[in-house]
């Protein structure tokens, strides 16, 4: 698995890589006791996007905010 996660660069031209990983499966014992380990998977939503992103309330907020490295 590949996984990316880009940066706007506060509406800079192009969006630069934030952050990068890749990995893959090595070992299926393994990987199976970790996930009984933790109860994984299980079957509860944990955060339902269905219908998208709920829309942001920044009245709860002082100060504005500046970064997009959150889910609101």
């Amino acid at each position: 698995m590949d996984f990316n996660s880009y940066t706007s660069r506060f509406r800079l031209f192009e969006p630069k890589i934030h952050m990068s990983f890749k990995t893959k499966r090595h070992d299926d014992e393994m990987m199976n006791i970790a996930a009984k380990a933790v109860g994984f998977p299980k079957n509860v939503v944990d955060l339902d996007l269905s219908k998208g992103l709920p829309e942001p309330d920044w009245r709860d907020y002082e100060t504005p905010i500046t970064s997009a490295s959150y889910m609101w």
